[in-house]
Formats: C-alpha cells, structure tokens, sequence
C-alpha cells in the first residue's frame, strides 16, 4: 500500500511551494512603510496606555464619591434628567422608608411621598 501513495501521481514539493507575493526586501522606494508602522504602533500602545489610566482613574472617582455619598449625614437623592431616582444613601431611605434598590426607577414624587 505504501508503494501506491508513492506513484508518480503523488503531489511533490513543486506542486505544494508557490511563489510568494510579497518578500521581506526592502526596496528603495519602501521604507516609509516600516517607519509608518512603528509610528501607527505608538499610537495604538499610548492610546491603549491612556485608555487604561482614565479607566483606573473613573474607578478612583467613583470610590470616593461612594464613600462620600454613604458618609454625607443628610440624606440624599440622586435622580436623572426624567425625575427617576437613581440612588439614594442610608440617611435617605430612613426618612422615605423606601430601601434603595425599591426606589431606583422611580419617580421621584412617588418615592418621596410616601
């Protein structure tokens, strides 16, 4: 059986092997190409880098707006452009009787009046 998969039909290594397209020679009119990269490859890595910064710094912020909202002793309501309630703090959801997570979404009239 071996012999029969080394006929002469078999396909050799000309028939497997195509010329490429493209070398990696660099010709005269060309290195523009390897300088563009490496600039578009900074870019892309600062633009990553400060992605990353603005990210670690929006969760600073929200920390220390969490803390400072839980640690405000008046109680306070945050609500949205429509008048939903967005969050509340502790201090709020004693004088409401409404829990924080019931009042989200609603009206601000209908949590507050109760």
């Amino acid at each position: 059986m071996e012999a029969s998969l080394r006929s002469d039909r078999s396909i050799g290594p000309e028939i497997c092997f195509f010329e490429p397209l493209h070398t990696w020679v660099v010709h005269p009119h060309e290195p523009w190409a390897f300088g563009a990269f490496g600039l578009a490859a900074l870019a892309i890595l600062g633009a990553i880098e400060s992605m990353h910064r603005a990210k670690a710094k929006l969760a600073e912020s929200r920390d220390l707006l969490a803390t400072t909202f839980s640690s405000i002793g008046d109680g306070v309501i945050v609500i949205d452009d429509p008048g939903r309630v967005t969050s509340m703090n502790l201090v709020a959801e004693r004088l409401t009787g409404w829990k924080s997570a019931e009042a989200v979404g609603q009206p601000l009239p209908q949590s507050f009046a109760s």
